[in-house]
C-alpha cells in the first residue's frame, strides 16, 4: 500500500516520457545489449540512432521512423505479447 510514509517506490518509473526522453531510453537500452554482446546489426542501429542535433538521427529517415513507432503504440496498434 502507498502512503506518505512509504511512497510508491517505480512512481518515477511511470512517470510519461516525452517522445524525446523515449528515444534516449530505447538508446539506452540497444547500447546496454550491445555491451553484453556485440553484433554487427545492433552497432549499426545504434550507429544510425545518435543525433547529429535534436530529433535528427544520423540516418534522417530514422527519427520519422521513430515518430511512426510513438504513434502506432500511442494508437493501441503495437501487440507486444508473445503468441504462444
Amino acid at each position: 500500500m502507498t502512503t506518505p510514509e512509504h511512497p510508491d517506490p517505480f512512481a518515477k518509473e511511470h512517470a510519461p516520457l516525452t517522445i524525446d526522453q523515449a528515444y534516449a531510453a530505447a538508446f539506452q537500452l540497444l547500447q546496454n545489449w550491445y555491451k553484453l554482446g556485440p553484433s554487427d546489426e545492433l552497432r549499426d542501429l545504434i550507429s544510425a540512432m545518435y543525433l547529429s542535433s535534436p530529433r535528427r538521427s544520423s540516418d534522417p529517415a530514422l527519427w520519422y521512423d521513430w515518430v511512426e513507432a510513438v504513434r502506432a503504440t500511442r494508437d493501441g496498434e503495437v501487440d507486444i505479447f508473445l503468441k504462444r
